[in-house]
């Protein structure tokens, strides 16, 4: 009797191993089976900017990354640059930069090793939210000096994921 119910558990074994194979070994996703990803997730390889040293009297950067993979719809991917996270040197500067500026900008949606390219404005009020102009004033826009972040964000409905950082340093005005 243990001998056959040996015999009968190899048998189901070898069923199943050959059900198996016959799909490929394959799993594909399902409602059984929830844990395996249907989509690959958003990420940033790399992360630049230019010109380089960045001084507080220039008017652009130039930020440059490269995607893993695209953002599903109604998602995007956002560039932000935060300025004077030292002490600051007392003269007028506004500490964030961003783009998209507003929802007319199109989305940055990325691909499969796809660089994205976009030009901050550092010193146009216009990209300064309308509520923080009165902080610093309209003439006052440009970035602080001293240590700066540039952040490439994944935004969803429900928030957003920070996919990588660069740290570095903006130098005072260059003398002309």
């Amino acid at each position: 009797m243990n001998r056959s119910l040996s015999s009968l558990c190899l048998v189901a074994a070898l069923l199943a191993m050959l059900a198996t194979s016959c799909r490929g070994g394959k799993d594909e996703p399902s409602s059984e089976n929830p844990a395996l990803p249907t989509q690959a997730s958003p990420g940033v390889s790399s992360l630049s900017y230019s010109p380089r040293p960045y001084y507080k009297d220039m008017t652009k950067m130039r930020v440059r990354f490269t995607t893993t993979n695209p953002v599903p719809p109604n998602r995007a991917y956002t560039v932000s640059l935060f300025t004077g996270l030292s002490r600051r040197d007392g003269t007028p500067c506004y500490p964030e930069f961003a783009y998209p500026y507003d929802y007319n900008d199109p989305p940055l949606r990325g691909g499969v090793g796809k660089t994205v390219s976009v030009t901050l404005v550092t010193d146009a009020p216009e990209t300064v939210r309308e509520e923080d102009i009165d902080k610093v004033g309209p003439n006052d826009t440009h970035a602080c000096t001293g240590r700066a972040r540039l952040v490439v964000r994944y935004e969803t409905p429900q928030g957003s994921r920070v996919m990588r950082r660069l740290s570095f340093r903006i130098l005072p005005a260059r003398s002309h």
